[in-house]
């Protein structure tokens, strides 16, 4: 689990109780490393807290992104992902830029569907007659509170 730029820490530490046959590790050792490792948990807690919520909610993005590059069918795969909810912004209509391409930002209103309406709104664009374009993805609006309720909520669904 990264900690910051270039720090690591190893995802389990080895049991301190445990002894060499040739030494035995002192309760001065002892006590000094469990001070060290709980001072290690409350900046973790503290100072690296939006960090770590920020990798485990890139993760979550990094499996769908996977799936979706890996899927024949990009929106079943889309629609098969498992969400809690998935919050859509409203955008706004297209303003022509150079090169052909056309810019749409969000103006602020948002729609929050619950899987199975995700489900259900992503089956209606590969129905006769949907939108079953190539689908193009973006996120905004993430924020620490929304990431750590959804993150909390969705942590035991994730896939492996």
């Amino acid at each position: 689990m990264a900690l910051g730029s270039g720090c690591s820490k190893p995802e389990s530490t080895p049991s301190l109780s445990s002894t060499n046959s040739s030494r035995r590790i002192s309760a001065e050792t002892l006590a000094q490393v469990a001070a060290l490792e709980a001072r290690e948990q409350r900046v973790a807690a503290t100072v690296w807290s939006k960090e770590l919520l920020a990798q485990e909610s890139g993760r979550t993005f990094e499996s769908l992104w996977n799936s979706l590059n890996a899927a024949r069918n990009q929106l079943h795969a889309l629609a098969s992902f498992p969400v809690g909810e998935v919050v859509l912004g409203q955008w706004t209509l297209p303003r022509a830029l150079p090169h052909g391409i056309e810019l749409r930002e969000l103006d602020g209103a948002t729609v929050a569907l619950s899987a199975e309406a995700w489900r259900a709104r992503v089956e209606e664009a590969t129905a006769p007659g949907g939108d079953s374009r190539r689908p193009s993805f973006a996120t905004a609006g993430l924020t620490p509170t929304r990431l750590t309720s959804h993150a909390k909520a969705n942590s035991s669904s994730r896939p492996t």
